[in-house]
């Protein structure tokens, strides 16, 4: 059908259309560079208030180093002098971070940070000098330096850093000014906006009415292959069963998938994925009968139906399968092999229920029945299995939960809650960790017990770690478009560490987000690594690589070798719970506890302690070293709505 017609049938003019769609892109132009200004303004913000909060830490550690330097003059104590050496490595370490962070390009705020660098070293070198004179025991003369040199050096770098931290908190103040006057004018022209777009739906509805028809085509059959989509497929399905209902025929059904058929998309990428993709199809429908059904359900997933013929039927037809797809694809000259794994079900004549399900019910169940069978032949390497409730003792509940999962996944029912991680000696919020859960229709929201091994299992893990960094980055990213910085913690298991696309997932959930890296933190357990600790290594130094933040989950409950430990790329260890909960009550248990804060800090991790659950428990953690706390006493899982109400006036109680 040509523009003109489509045009006279819907009774839209032409030049009225465009106008519309030039109307709409000017509204949303006006959006946009509101949107882009505001999110700048912030993000300038944010950075003055990063930077004010890294010279006010500086300037915090250049007090403390003066007065260890002077309790030690007082008491001679030689801990004393390890605390002040602690404390300048810490505060040479923040300043060459600030000049860092100020960038190359040439200012007057880098020129005095480099001076106060200089004025920092020489401090050092004469506070050494008076270390020796005081070990000599000219305690008169260690006193004199302390006096005429050092303080004068130390008040001028802490005054420096002091005038820094009010300057930028200065900074933020006025932009977070002008990110509020922008949104208000922002806000004053939604409803004006608001207006025009609902003007343009109205007038534009009859347009998009004169396609629905067409679109509903479209949506049975597969845009890249042409093939019946699951709907279609549905469809044909029931009205086979039903006829077999009447006639007593077996029709079958064939589930397939397609092995390692994500390296080509990882390796090639989807130009190529695609070519082969209906190439596949092509040899796939040779092998078929006109009467039967083949349709493709998504990704590598296709399904077949045959009218009738029973469970020899699916087995001849299964072998032609496999046997078509026998000979290598050429994809513009690379030769590429593929096999596949099938899972065939049956509908006998003998149904045992004297009342047989309806049509659409027997489908679904014929469908699961095959999805499992066709699990079983990838994992044991069959070529195709016909389904049999000896896969698994728990079948019928196992195969229930798995499609119900699926639905969940293509229906969004998955919901992510945020526990919060907090600072042990500040009692402040450091980052979350995203916990999910399942919202199910029938049985209300379920804990991660009741499906996360399932899904394990399956490559449903894959989608399912998706679904939940993709929340947890999204609203990572509205917190700090809010002018919070959050962190988020994400579980993986083994399965999705190893996979070969696992890192390039990452990569693009997080430029899709435009978050920093940083801004996640990846926790796995001790086992996860174990399972094959060379790759595991290699996928994890890429993803440090990048700046993601990683975590050695449940620590102390796995079986990791130390000099694995100490080569892995790793940021935190989180202690398991069953050590932190009953460390008050067991001095073993508080001894493992203090050991793996020692442990990590050895390697230069920071330590998270789970299971916190009162305050004796957060007082005990504290006394032992420990960096961050998570547990019911501090937070309780809950919704990003409810973390952001819970955030201005929940204090952590200190002991």
């Amino acid at each position: 059908m040509s523009r003109q017609s489509a045009g006279r049938r819907t009774g839209v003019p032409r030049w009225l259309t465009s106008l519309l769609g030039a109307l709409l892109v000017v509204l949303c132009g006006l959006a946009l560079h509101a949107s882009l200004q505001i999110g700048a303004a912030a993000r300038t913000a944010q950075s003055s208030v990063d930077l004010a909060d890294r010279y006010q830490q500086a300037r915090y550690l250049a007090s403390s180093e003066s007065a260890q330097l002077g309790n030690y003059l007082l008491t001679g104590d030689s801990t004393l002098r390890d605390q002040y050496e602690n404390t300048t490595y810490a505060l040479d370490s923040d300043l060459l971070g600030l000049l860092a962070a100020l960038g190359s390009s040439p200012s007057a705020e880098r020129t005095v940070l480099a001076h106060l660098i200089d004025l920092q070293t020489q401090y050092e070198t004469d506070a050494r000098a008076m270390f020796d004179l005081t070990a000599r025991g000219r305690t008169t003369a260690a006193a004199a330096m302390e006096y005429r040199q050092l303080d004068p050096l130390n008040t001028t770098v802490a005054t420096s850093l002091g005038g820094y931290t009010a300057a930028h908190h200065t900074s933020a103040v006025t932009d977070m000014a002008s990110v509020a006057q922008q949104g208000r004018l922002l806000r004053a022209g939604t409803p004006i906006g608001l207006a025009a777009a609902l003007a343009i739906v109205v007038l534009l509805a009859g347009v998009g009415r004169s396609h629905r028809r067409a679109i509903q085509r479209q949506a049975l059959h597969d845009a890249l292959t042409g093939l019946p989509t699951r709907r279609l497929f549905t469809d044909r399905a029931c009205q086979a069963v039903a006829t077999a209902q009447r006639t007593g025929a077996a029709p079958v059904v064939m589930v397939l998938d397609l092995d390692d058929f994500k390296e080509v998309n990882d390796t090639l990428g989807h130009h190529y994925g695609d070519q082969l993709l209906r190439e596949v199809t092509a040899r796939l429908a040779g092998a078929l009968r006109p009467a039967d059904t083949l349709a493709r359900f998504g990704g590598d997933e296709f399904a077949a139906l045959l009218p009738d013929g029973g469970a020899a039927a699916g087995a001849r037809v299964a072998v032609r399968l496999r046997e078509a797809l026998d000979a290598p694809f050429d994809l513009d000259g690379i030769s590429i092999g593929i096999e596949a794994s099938i899972g065939i079900a049956t509908m006998t004549d003998t149904e045992p229920d004297a009342a047989p399900p309806a049509p659409p019910q027997r489908v679904e169940q014929l469908l699961r029945e095959a999805d499992s069978a066709m699990y079983c032949a990838k994992a044991e390497r069959l070529g195709f299995a016909h389904y049999s409730l000896d896969h698994d003792a728990g079948a019928p509940n196992r195969l229930a939960v798995l499609w119900e999962l699926r639905q969940a996944l293509d229906n969004d029912e998955l919901v992510v809650h945020y526990q919060p991680k907090i600072s042990a000696d500040a009692g402040e919020l450091v980052g979350v960790e995203a916990l999910v859960r399942w919202d199910h229709p029938r049985r209300g929201l379920l804990p991660p017990s009741e499906f996360i091994a399932l899904a394990e299992s399956t490559t449903l893990i894959h989608r399912l770690t998706a679904v939940v960094v993709e929340k947890s980055l999204t609203v990572c990213r509205r917190w700090l478009e809010q002018g919070v910085s959050i962190p988020v913690s994400v579980n993986v298991s083994s399965r999705c560490l190893l996979d070969p696309g696992f890192r390039a997932s990452i990569t693009a959930q997080l430029e899709r987000s435009g978050l920093e890296p940083q801004m996640l933190c990846l926790e796995l357990t001790e086992s996860a690594i174990m399972v094959d600790p060379d790759r595991a290594i290699a996928v994890l130094t890429a993803l440090h690589s990048l700046g993601v933040r990683l975590s050695v989950d449940d620590f102390g409950t796995g079986y990791s070798s130390m000099a694995y430990l100490k080569i892995l790329p790793v940021d935190e260890l989180k202690v398991d719970r069953t050590f932190v909960t009953n460390m008050t009550a067991n001095d073993g248990n508080t001894a493992l506890v203090q050991s793996a804060v020692d442990l990590g800090h050895n390697l230069g991790l920071a330590v998270v302690a789970e299971g916190v659950e009162d305050n004796v428990t957060l007082v005990a953690l504290r006394s032992v070293g420990a960096d961050v706390i998570q547990g019911y006493y501090t937070g309780r899982p809950m919704s990003a709505e409810a973390l952001e109400a819970w955030l201005p006036g929940t204090p952590v109680a200190r002991g």
